[in-house]
């Protein structure tokens, strides 16, 4: 595992869709019935096909993973029929109209077990399948009481107008993000209900620990395991995959015991009991494999490979920085001339980076080093050890406890071999490649110079707004960039080692 910074970006787009549209869609859906209500879903995925990029983006991201080939755009049209079809059969299960639907239960035999011996559990889900599905085996089972752990204030909207089909649900529901959430967590525990909480996201991106996941380090939440264990509850996955027509399948498997004080333990009881939890998960994506329901950049590839370009930028601009290479006309052909002289160069950084959803600047220090054409190491020592190596194409991640390597490849998206050739133009001087993906700007003099690079494609601008660097004469004062969501980083380097031909 190695720890991942990336903040999550789900909580900060809104549902689609007003208030009085959802609930209009459930009076719909239910005096139509199943049947003619799903005949609507196939315009509504359509549409969502034509104008959510992002949504489309993800799911191929994805798709390509776990079906392990390039996924076809009757692919991502099956990907969203899957999600539309879980929210329609939602509306009716929480009718406790599950009697019309073929669910085939696997494991239930461990709810009934704990149920019989008068505690509590955790019940961990996350965004695969229909989470109401599992949730009704439970009501099926009347002495079973099942508390639902969630953030709500993304989805109050939807959340309102389900509510109002049962009105039981307002009060089975523990919001997350309120000062009094663990005490309400531990009081229903303690009267033998069984929390259920989707454990594959968090409010805020922070205290996140990367995983192996479909071939590539993903950013999980520690802080579910680390609320089973202060609890001392049980810890049973829960999944409910969607098979196609009305029939669901839900699996129980015991994940973990937290019963017993892990105090001694902790970090390797948390560590041992996530790996299980996205080997599981990953397990349930092959096994229905357009279940998954994180429309959004969930391995932050993306976010990760923009901060290692940002590196190669910084370490462009570290090279600059030789006297005997300083000139009084200082524009940009004279610019690209001096970078395309370095070999390699070494420097130390502390950066930070803010952002909406956090409350403070997140401050990393650590390390730079480049050798030309394609190589580029960022070590972060500070606040916790991570490197992130470019050596071509091929990304390497190190980092976590046990300092566990996780590799993957530039190809993955194309925004990102544009956004790094872009930067290796820069390393080598090579201007017109530069200028075919940047609108690129020099100003100012020998004494105060500023590059600016600005996006041509669309695409590519959706990854990074704008990045500047500032400096007088050799010396470079600062590094800015502005990710396409908001993210704002301010780097400053000190040279070390720099080597010219």
């Amino acid at each position: 595992m190695s720890r991942g910074s990336s903040v999550q970006d789900w909580t900060v787009r809104p549902e689609r869709g007003s208030l009085l549209l959802i609930k209009l869609g459930v009076w719909v859906a239910l005096r139509l019935g199943r049947r003619l209500a799903r005949l609507f879903l196939y315009p509504i995925c359509l549409y969502f096909l034509a104008s959510s990029p992002t949504a489309i983006r993800s799911s191929r991201q994805y798709l390509k993973r776990v079906l392990k080939r390039r996924p076809r755009l009757i692919d991502v049209f099956r990907h969203f029929l899957t999600y539309a079809s879980c929210v329609l059969d939602r509306v009716f299960l929480l009718n406790d109209q599950i009697a019309q639907y073929d669910v085939r239960v696997h494991g239930e035999e461990i709810l009934r077990d704990i149920e019989q011996r008068g505690g509590g559990c955790m019940l961990f889900g996350a965004h695969i399948g229909s989470f109401e599905v599992t949730r009704a085996v439970g009501r099926r089972r009347r002495n079973l009481q099942v508390s639902l752990l969630m953030y709500e204030d993304n989805a109050r909207k939807i959340r309102a107008a389900l509510a109002a089909i049962n009105p039981h649900l307002e009060t089975e529901v523990i919001g997350l993000g309120r000062a009094n959430s663990l005490i309400a967590v531990a009081e229903r525990l303690d009267r033998g209900h069984f929390i259920g909480l989707l454990a594959d996201r968090n409010v805020d991106g922070t205290d996140m620990v990367r995983c192996p996941f479909l071939g590539a380090p993903a950013a999980f939440p520690k802080g579910p395991f680390r609320v089973a264990m202060l609890l001392q509850r049980p810890i049973v996955m829960m999944v409910g995959l969607y098979r196609g027509r009305r029939t669901y399948e839900v699996f129980f498997e015991p994940l973990a015991d937290a019963t017993e004080p892990q105090s001694e333990r902790g970090d390797a009881w948390i560590d041992s009991t996530m790996r299980r939890y996205v080997s599981r998960l990953e397990y349930y994506c092959r096994s229905a494999p357009f279940n998954w329901f994180n429309f959004y950049d969930f391995w932050h590839d993306i976010n990760v490979l923009f901060w290692l370009c940002i590196g190669l930028a910084v370490g462009s601009a570290v090279a600059n920085a030789d006297p005997s290479h300083a000139t009084p006309a200082w524009d940009l052909p004279q610019l690209m001339r001096e970078l395309a002289q370095v070999t390699s160069a070494s420097g130390q950084f502390t950066e930070h980076k803010t952002s909406q959803m956090l409350s403070a600047p997140l401050v990393t220090s650590g390390t730079l080093s480049y050798v030309a054409p394609d190589r580029v190491q960022k070590t972060i020592l500070t606040p916790v050890e991570e490197l992130f190596d470019l050596n071509r194409n091929q990304v390497t991640i190190m980092g976590g406890p046990d300092r566990q390597i996780h590799h993957f490849s530039l190809d993955d998206d194309p925004r990102i071999i544009g956004l790094v050739q872009a930067i290796r133009a820069t390393l080598a001087g090579d201007l017109p490649t530069l200028n075919r993906f940047y609108e690129v700007q020099c100003t100012g003099n020998v004494t105060n110079w500023q590059l600016r690079l600005k996006p041509r494609d669309a695409s590519l601008a959706g990854l990074v707004a704008w990045i500047r660097i500032e400096g007088s004469e050799d010396r470079i004062s600062s590094i800015e960039t502005e990710s396409g969501n908001g993210d704002h980083s301010e780097m400053s380097v000190n040279e070390d080692v720099i080597n010219v031909r």
